[in-house]
């Protein structure tokens, strides 16, 4: 990283077995997220850095222990470490602890507002729009997983970090 000055910060010093995951951005907290997987300790960590304080600070700690595969990890935009889960077709929040069935060909993009936005590929929406795309946007409520609006389109992000609703 660079701060303001243009001098380059080290703000998590990389150790033997430890692995860290490539930064993820929050434009709401001005914040880098980084999940920093610990072997010397069998820990994960969510850490959170703010450019404009310099500052470190670990949001979420996990055992390794309580984690029965560390496949499909990784951290969104909110700092919530969530996984894949194929097997399921589920999205599993690990911190804060809760599960989202999907449907199949869905996959989460980012949470905000208390809404979880995915993508979901249907092939079925190919014969049916004329440009040839079947990606769906499904928007659901985080606590339950309820569906509370589905469009036709995508989800494209902006540099500043919006994101663009694309329809027909």
């Amino acid at each position: 990283f660079f701060n303001k000055t243009g001098r380059s910060y080290e703000p998590i010093k990389q150790e033997k077995n430890v692995y860290l995951e490539t930064p993820v951005y929050d434009k709401a907290s001005n914040s880098f997220g980084i999940l920093r997987y610990n072997f010397n300790k069998r820990i994960l960590q969510a850490i959170a850095y703010k450019p404009d304080e310099e500052s470190v600070e670990v949001i979420e700690e996990i055992s390794l222990s309580e984690i029965d595969d560390l496949m499909n990890i990784r951290l969104i935009e909110s700092f919530m470490i969530v996984r894949n889960s194929m097997e399921e077709n589920a999205i599993e929040f690990l911190a804060p602890k809760r599960k989202i069935y999907l449907e199949e060909n869905e996959s989460i993009e980012f949470v905000e507002n208390e809404k979880m936005y995915s993508s979901k590929w249907n092939e079925d929406l190919l014969d049916v729009l004329d440009y040839g795309y079947g990606e769906e946007v499904i928007v659901r409520d985080l606590e339950t997983g309820k569906i509370l609006e589905r469009y036709k389109g995508y989800l494209n992000r902006m540099p500043d970090g919006t994101a663009w609703l694309m329809t027909e």
